[in-house]
């Protein structure tokens, strides 16, 4: 709330003043950023006042869900904080998540950051264009450094989370391969192929768009 005060240009003498009640998205006063530097990562956050000491910190990955994460911390419901922890041994694309108490909802995410996946991707065919419902669906990919038998790569609607893919083939830890896959999803929508490390949800490279009309 604050008040806003007008004075007249012709007579300076003369104003008014009135309360205007400010409302918006309160999620704006989080922020959550991720530093790399040597070997170490530093995790910074930020929030608004008179938050419960139930808040916490999580470094998760790209479309994990809420509830995974490789590391956690309470924000003891300071206004600001920073961590340093060792940087993750394991290849994959990292954000850092400021989580709401008593819950998984995310009040903030950092930009994505990508760690020792270069190697990683996923192509599907075709690409970047339209697919009919039902039709085949081809995939490839290739794995960088770092890749594990329990890999896999999993189909999903896109901006959904990545425990629960529509269908998933194993990488079985090859360098690259190639599936001619499952059929296309019968509902319309966008859809996209992620390399899912296989070591709970860290994710490590992602398709381009598929469109289903």
């Amino acid at each position: 709330m604050v008040i806003v005060t007008a004075t007249s240009l012709a007579d300076a003498t003369k104003s008014a003043s009135a309360t205007v009640t400010l409302t918006g998205n309160a999620s704006q006063a989080f922020s959550v950023t991720i530093t790399q530097s040597a070997n170490e990562w530093q995790l910074t956050w930020t929030a608004p006042p008179d938050r419960p000491a139930t808040d916490w910190i999580s470094l998760s990955s790209l479309d994990a869900p809420n509830w995974w994460g490789i590391w956690t911390a309470s924000t003891e419901g300071a206004t600001s904080g920073s961590f340093t922890i060792p940087a993750p041994l394991a290849p994959g694309i990292y954000e850092l998540r400021y989580i709401g108490p008593n819950s998984y909802a995310a009040l903030a995410r950092s930009s994505p950051l990508f760690f020792g996946t270069a190697g990683f991707a996923v192509g599907v065919s075709p690409a970047g264009a339209t697919v009919a419902a039902g039709e085949p669906l081809a995939l490839a990919w290739t794995a960088g450094p770092g890749s594990t038998s329990s890999g896999y790569i999993g189909l999903y609607p896109m901006g959904t989370t990545s425990d629960n893919p529509l269908w998933w083939e194993p990488t079985s830890g090859l360098p690259a391969g190639t599936s001619p896959g499952w059929g296309a999803p019968t509902t319309p929508g966008a859809y996209e192929f992620r390399y899912i490390a296989g070591n709970g949800y860290l994710c490590l490279a992602v398709s381009s768009p598929i469109s289903i009309p």
